[in-house]
């Protein structure tokens, strides 16, 4: 009842994320298993790959936008589709800043 209403409200909140979610579903133990196991073969393809090419690391940019409002969480989400690789390869990664927010940096009008 509750997932009911809340994909009732998501339709009107946040349309996209509505789309993308009501295409989730319940899935097995044996599927969930078979999925990582996909997962895994798939991490072992790219490093080994990796290890073909010469390489060591990989430096590519985390999030390439500025910290917004969470009312735009919606608006910014195809800015994250690059990085769905590393998420999905449970790569590690990490963000070195480059300079810090100033106070007057801190608060603006949307």
């Amino acid at each position: 009842m509750l997932s009911c209403i809340a994909q009732t409200l998501l339709k009107y909140i946040a349309p996209r994320m509505h789309i993308f979610l009501k295409h989730i579903r319940e899935i097995s133990t044996a599927e969930f298993s078979q999925h990582n196991a996909r997962v895994h073969r798939l991490r072992h393809e790219f490093c080994d790959w990796f290890k073909a090419q010469g390489l060591d690391h990989i430096v590519t940019p985390d999030f390439g936008h500025q910290a917004n409002p969470f009312s735009m969480t919606e608006e910014l989400v195809p800015c994250a589709f690059y990085t769905c690789i590393w998420n999905l390869l449970n790569m590690p990664a990490g963000a070195l800043p480059v300079t810090l927010v100033r106070e007057d940096e801190q608060h603006y009008e949307s």
